[in-house]
C-alpha cells in the first residue's frame, strides 16, 4: 500500500483552479508532479479550471468590448459637437443671416 499523506487536497484544488503552477502547488504542498497529475485527472480538476478560465475570459472581453463601445460613442459626440459649431459660425457668417 502507497504512504498515507496528509495533504489538505481541498487548498491544492483551489491553488491549482486559480491558476497557479503545477510545480508550484507540488513544491508548496511537497508532492511529486506525477502524484499531482494523478490527482488531477481522477478528480476532474481541469474541466473545473476550464469553466473558471472561460468565464474570466469572457468577463474580461466584455469589458473590453464595452469600453471600446464607450469609447466610440464620446468620439462620435465629440465630432458631432464640432460639427454642429462649425455649422453654426458658418451660418452666421453667411451675407443674409448677419446681425
Amino acid at each position: 500500500m502507497g504512504k498515507s499523506l496528509s495533504v489538505d487536497w481541498k487548498a491544492v484544488e483551489k491553488d491549482y483552479i486559480q491558476g497557479k503552477s503545477r510545480s508550484f502547488i507540488a513544491a508548496t504542498y511537497v508532492l511529486s508532479l506525477n502524484t499531482l497529475d494523478a490527482k488531477i485527472r481522477r478528480s476532474g480538476w481541469k474541466a473545473k479550471k476550464d469553466a473558471v478560465t472561460h468565464k474570466i475570459i469572457q468577463a474580461n472581453t466584455q469589458a473590453v468590448v464595452q469600453s471600446s463601445v464607450d469609447k466610440q460613442a464620446r468620439y462620435l459626440n465629440r465630432i458631432a459637437n464640432q460639427v454642429d459649431h462649425s455649422l453654426d459660425v458658418l451660418e452666421s457668417e453667411m451675407p443674409g443671416t448677419r446681425k
